[in-house]
Formats: structure tokens, sequence, C-alpha cells
């Protein structure tokens, strides 16, 4: 009987040892959760930061001029956003955005923004508005950013 119960025992042993079971008291540690798929920005690790509860775009976006960096950076920056959760931002911040990458020109920025026109959907008037990406522009704001992260990547 001692060595039925021993074999039984024994069986029940190897089904919870392809669990995290651990007769002697010591559970395996909990999965390691995927970082890709708990942070949406781990796949643009070269374009995108977490800055608080924002975005920031750390990638370089300089092109051939202000207007051009300007769009070019704010399509960076609202895409930055949306996979975070966050599909409408203010002119403020896109604003506090250009200054930052050294593409604000207070003079043209509302036609720096028209340029961007079936790309985001502006709300509100040229000089106070909320954007946030339209379908064929947050297709070209993903196809820049995994462009970015591929070049940056390759080295």
């Amino acid at each position: 009987s001692t060595r039925k119960e021993s074999s039984a025992a024994s069986d029940v042993y190897k089904r919870q040892s392809k669990s995290t079971y651990d007769p002697r008291g010591n559970d395996a540690p909990e999965p390691i959760v995927n970082e890709v798929e708990s942070d949406p920005l781990v796949k643009f690790s070269d374009v995108f930061d977490r800055r608080g509860e924002d975005v920031a775009v750390i990638a370089n976006t300089k092109q051939n001029s202000t207007a051009a960096t300007a769009r070019y950076t704010t399509l960076l920056y609202l895409f930055g956003r949306k996979l975070i959760g966050k599909s409408e931002t203010s002119d403020e911040e896109i604003r506090d955005l250009c200054e930052e990458h050294a593409c604000y020109d207070s003079k043209n920025f509302a036609s720096h923004m028209d340029g961007l026109k079936g790309k985001i959907i502006q709300d509100g008037s040229s000089r106070k508005f909320t954007a946030k990406l339209t379908a064929p522009g947050e297709r070209e704001a993903k196809s820049m950013a995994e462009k970015i992260q591929s070049d940056s990547t390759e080295t």
C-alpha cells in the first residue's frame, strides 16, 4: 500500500512540476511579461522615450527646412502619443515640441501645420486647436518611425 501511495504521489508531483508548483516551497517566479506587449514604445526605442505620462521624440528629426522638420516631428509625436493611448494633442504641446526640436517658427506655425492636411485633423482655430492623426497620417508616421528604428539598429 505504501508503494502505491508513493507511486501516486510521484505521479502528482510530475503533473504539478510541469506548472509553477514546487513541493519544497520554492514556487517558480512569476513569468516575465514581454516588455514589447506592456509598453508599445519599446518597439521604437530609438524614436521615442517616456517623459512622465507623456512621450518624447528622441530621434534626430532634422529635415531640409524648418517647415519640413516641424511637420515630420509633429507626425512622429502624434504617433508616439497615440501608441500610449493619447489620441488628441493640444497646439501648446506641439509648439513646445517644435521649440525643443528647434523648428518652431511663430510667424509660420499655422501654415506649417496646414501642410499636414489629410494627415492630421485639427479641431479649433489655427491658433488654438487640438490635433489627431488620420488613418493615412498614422500609416505615414508609423512608416517613418519604423525607418528610423531600422536605420539605427543596422549599425
